[in-house]
């Protein structure tokens, strides 16, 4: 294809075998973020799939952006695992819309939490620990379980933005997070539309979008 060259190239068994090797140079990284800066998310998808065709894996807590990232990505690659973190603190109404958008889709879900229960987690650190300590919460339930979710993965699709943190401000599209690529598409204008407006074709059945939609309120302001 046009334009796929050294950074193009798939990581090859060898490289995965080999811990100490980056799946990608610093003259790939650098070549791939110039080019993904104004490439669309379908061609960010496709070179990710082309690239990682075994150890892809997408993170998703169902916001908008990540809803249309996984519906672009289903026609790429739909085995595609989506990896949702249950951090027991979600609105009953987020789990309701996350499930009416899997069995819409037809997603690889999997969803990981603390390998601590939530009843040994409240008896060790009572209530609130998210108001007296977010940082330790966000460890335990949301980390963690990402930390787990990842081990064998060689490259993680996101749906970050830059204007969501400081740190975020002047991120690649893709960036190296020890042996794993990190693949964050959520700057592109279209991920900001509503999920309706993405869909690259008609959905048959709008009503089954309606009700989850309709109740669906503002992230979850308690460890979404």
């Amino acid at each position: 294809k046009r334009g796929l060259r050294r950074g193009d190239r798939r990581v090859t068994r060898g490289e995965m075998a080999d811990s100490a090797a980056p799946p990608l140079s610093e003259a790939e990284l650098a070549e791939l973020n110039r080019r993904f800066e104004t490439a669309t998310p379908e061609q960010i998808l496709t070179w990710a799939v082309e690239t990682f065709p075994t150890d892809l894996v997408m993170t998703s807590s169902f916001q908008h952006e990540g809803v249309a990232l996984a519906h672009m990505l289903r026609p790429i690659r739909a085995d595609v695992p989506v990896i949702f973190i249950n951090t027991r603190f979600h609105f009953r109404e987020t789990l309701e819309y996350r499930d009416a958008i899997v069995k819409l889709l037809g997603l690889n879900l999997r969803v990981v939490e603390s390998v601590i229960s939530f009843e040994d987690f409240k008896a060790r650190y009572t209530d609130h620990l998210y108001n007296r300590d977010p940082d330790l919460c966000c460890h335990i339930n949301k980390v963690e379980p990402l930390q787990l979710a990842l081990k064998g993965a060689r490259a993680w699709i996101n749906a970050r933005r830059r204007d969501q943190t400081a740190d975020r401000s002047t991120m690649g599209v893709v960036e190296l997070n020890g042996a794993i690529v990190k693949i964050k598409i959520g700057d592109s204008p279209i991920l900001a539309r509503p999920f309706c407006q993405v869909a690259s074709r008609p959905v048959r059945n709008t009503s089954e979008l309606r009700a989850p939609l309709a109740r669906q309120v503002t992230p979850d302001v308690q460890m979404a």
